[in-house]
């Protein structure tokens, strides 16, 4: 027979690594990535109309829009990539999301961009299909 506390102390890790697991699996709506790029204050802060002969890419290392394909933005191709070796690189056009969560219709999506050393959130709200920023909080730090 288990004690109780040796008890309690494996339903608690069990706990922990069952949630844990189901926060990093899970996938984000492909909606929110059209809704950043399409966002004015998105275009301004990362210059996303410039540099045409570059791809805008995600790098989504936790797979959160892995089966998310977008065709492009502003002239430019769309790419999005699970490769951490994309992170080492200082490019104009790469963005880093650092990750994702939900709580009820609010999607916060954390983001680095490398090249401008440039990190913050973006909060999202779904209503019905669509998605809409309420805060798009960037800076330099």
């Amino acid at each position: 027979m288990i004690p109780k506390q040796q008890l309690f102390t494996l339903l608690f890790s069990f706990c922990i690594i069952v949630t844990g697991k189901s926060a990093f699996s899970q996938k984000a709506p492909c909606k929110i990535l059209h809704s950043l790029l399409t966002y004015e204050d998105a275009r301004k802060t990362f210059h996303l109309d410039k540099y045409r002969d570059a791809p805008i890419i995600f790098i989504d290392v936790n797979g959160y829009f892995t089966n998310c394909k977008l065709d492009s933005a502003y002239g430019r191709n769309v790419d999005i990539t699970t490769d951490s070796s994309f992170m080492q690189i200082s490019n104009c056009s790469n963005f880093i999301i650092k990750s994702v969560t939900k709580k009820r219709n609010k999607y916060t999506v954390e983001i680095y961009h490398r090249h401008r050393e440039a990190y913050g959130f973006i909060i999202f709200r779904q209503k019905k299909d669509d998605f809409f920023i309420t805060d798009f909080s960037i800076g330099n730090f």
